[in-house]
């Protein structure tokens, strides 16, 4: 397995948590926009609005997302147990360090860098190094994850 391939399936976990994010964004601006039932002033009653022909088809969409996005947080919480579990089974400290920072935390190179205190040559060296150093059989949950 190559150093790229192995980077992608370490992704994986923060892909799904942008995913995670967008659902419930989608979720709260379902619940808030004109999307939804509103309140006429009159009769303080709902009333459909927009997409909705009345309240049940509201619910029904709300159900639907719900489902949805908890499906999504118990892939998110296997994938990112996942992702740690394969990462601590790097002898290196430095190594196990940068690569939570990149794939779990998702931090850009040059906050690790300043973090770390490391060059961006000195970087680039430690994740290759690290991603060679990674077995596939670390990988092996993560990898599952991807085909299911």
């Amino acid at each position: 397995m190559t150093i790229t391939q192995k980077s992608d399936i370490l992704w994986q976990y923060r892909d799904a948590r942008e995913l995670e994010l967008r659902l419930r964004e989608k979720y709260v601006q379902i619940q808030l926009d004109g999307r939804v039932p509103g309140l006429r002033q009159s009769d303080g009653m709902p009333h459909a609005v927009g997409a909705c022909r009345d309240l049940s088809d509201y619910m029904e969409k709300l159900d639907s997302i719900e489902a949805v996005l908890a499906a999504k947080v118990q892939e998110v919480k296997y994938l990112r147990s996942e992702t740690i579990r394969a990462i601590n089974t790097l002898e290196d400290k430095e190594q196990r360090r940068l690569l939570k920072n990149r794939y779990v935390l998702g931090m850009p190179w040059e906050r690790i860098r300043e973090q770390m205190r490391i060059s961006q040559n000195r970087a680039n060296y430690v994740r290759r190094l690290a991603l060679g150093n990674l077995q596939e059989t670390a990988l092996k949950g993560l990898i599952f994850a991807i085909t299911a």
